[in-house]
């Protein structure tokens, strides 16, 4: 998901993709550690940034409303 896509979301829905994307961040981890290898470890970077950037976004979100 770009940071475009990211932007365009309604607040609600960017607080459930954060905690979606941080539950499957931690389900990688949790195979990952189980497995002693990660079957996909590009989506651990892929995860977190786009979990850096929605939390970019809602902070944009919450300076305009000041």
């Amino acid at each position: 998901m770009t940071f475009d896509e990211i932007k365009n979301l309604s607040n609600e829905e960017l607080e459930k993709n954060i905690v979606e994307w941080k539950k499957e961040l931690m389900k990688l981890r949790v195979a990952a550690m189980m497995e002693k290898k990660a079957d996909k470890p590009h989506m651990f970077k892929v995860l977190k940034k786009r979990i850096a950037r929605a939390h970019t976004v809602r902070t944009m979100a919450k300076r305009e409303e000041i």
